[in-house]
């Protein structure tokens, strides 16, 4: 959920914020005797800024260099502000469009390079083989490391039949593919429910769209009635859909009221409400999630560990729980900064960190890699079907 508001800023005071920030990094290093001061953070940033001009091995731009200081800035906060050029944010709206087509893949940002962090199911991209992972090095004719996140994930969005290339490569295996990938609306999948392991059902969520609240709530409606005691929801690669609607599913397992609050700085707040009703199912559940389960999902995850209803299993999620806004600056530039983040009834924040399992189940690095996930399942349901004997036990 994306909300777009123009503020108008000193471009001067930005600047100062900017400097400032990159001055308390390399403080660490080797901090002024004023430390902790503007002063001394801004006369360490003349320092070094100084130094690169004279000495670096090559003669750079001036606006190179500070535009350098503005993104090293912004990536250190997270992976979604950043600074674009007034050309940048032309461009970026130049190539909106209302169509919902998308090649079905979810990006994530690491010290300036992207990578997969979730393919949609049924999209062009997973019968082509794009899994989680996947560095992304090229999107059409443009390096990954001229992008900014909203231009690179808006490049991989578009006209409906339309295609769009990528080349990626994988740490385990050498190589660059180059892969066409075309462009479907698609509905985003609904859950489902494998009861061939009768000890442990799993309900695969693949999304928080539309009608995700009600799909799940029916499924359980079944379980109750089957008499399932333990259950497996497997979130893994969910970064896809609502907050709203995850907040209503929530609401199935501890009931109506507040599944998460969207927060600013300043202390505004929206809070995000379920309305039930409160399945009748009860017994153990157990949410896996990986480095793919984004947004919605975690506020789903967050709210349920907090009413106490379930436990995670699996990986750390991916941290994007954050709200952004444009914010216009007097040169003409703009950033793009996170202002507001979700935090769950109990506190909880994941923005930038994620969430940490209760049980990490990582991936078997040894196996085959279209093993590995289907291998991190079978070990989430044995914990799951051995806990309730750990705990009659004990």
């Amino acid at each position: 959920m994306k909300r777009f508001r123009q503020h108008p800023l000193a471009i001067g005071a930005v600047g100062l914020v900017v400097m400032v920030g990159l001055a308390a990094g390399l403080a660490a290093v080797s901090a002024p005797a004023d430390q902790g001061s503007t002063y001394g953070y801004l006369k360490l940033f003349n320092e070094v800024l100084a130094l690169v001009r004279h000495n670096y091995v090559e003669t750079v731009p001036d606006e190179t260099l500070m535009k350098g200081a503005y993104e090293g800035l912004l990536a250190s906060l997270d992976d979604q502000s950043e600074y674009l050029t007034a050309a940048q944010y032309e461009r970026l709206l130049a190539t909106s469009t209302t169509s919902k087509a998308t090649a079905g893949i979810y990006l994530t940002r690491r010290a300036g390079v992207y990578f997969v962090a979730s393919v949609l199911p049924g999209s062009d991209a997973e019968k082509k083989g794009v899994r989680l992972g996947d560095r992304i090095r090229k999107i059409g004719n443009r390096s990954g490391r001229d992008l900014g996140y909203s231009e690179a994930q808006r490049l991989l969005e578009g006209e409906e039949g339309n295609t769009v290339s990528v080349e990626i490569s994988r740490m385990d295996e050498p190589t660059h593919d180059k892969v066409t990938i075309a462009l479907h609306e698609l509905p985003l999948p609904l859950p489902s429910l494998d009861a061939t392991d009768q000890n442990v059902p799993v309900v695969r969520v693949p999304s928080f769209g539309p009608g995700t609240a009600d799909r799940l709530g029916s499924i359980f409606e079944t379980l109750a009635r089957k008499k399932a005691a333990k259950v497996l929801i497997d979130l893994r690669g969910n970064a896809w859909g609502d907050p709203q609607e995850a907040a209503r599913a929530a609401a199935i397992f501890d009931g109506a009221g507040v599944q998460a609050t969207l927060r600013g700085r300043d202390g505004d707040e929206q809070t995000l409400r379920g309305k039930g009703p409160r399945t009748e199912w009860r017994g153990q559940l157990l949410l896996l999630t990986n480095p793919g389960t984004a947004m919605s999902a975690e506020l789903f995850a967050a709210a349920l560990t907090d009413a106490g209803v379930a436990k995670t299993a699996g990986e750390q999620t991916l941290g994007r729980g954050g709200e952004r806004d444009v914010i216009q600056l007097a040169n003409g530039d703009y950033l793009m900064l996170t202002v507001r983040k979700y935090v769950s009834p109990g506190g909880t924040a994941w923005h930038g960190e994620g969430l940490k399992p209760a049980v990490p189940i990582p991936l078997d690095p040894d196996l085959p890699f279209g093993e590995r996930a289907g291998r991190q399942l079978e070990k989430a349901k044995e914990w799951l079907a051995d806990s309730g004997q750990a705990a009659k036990a004990a």
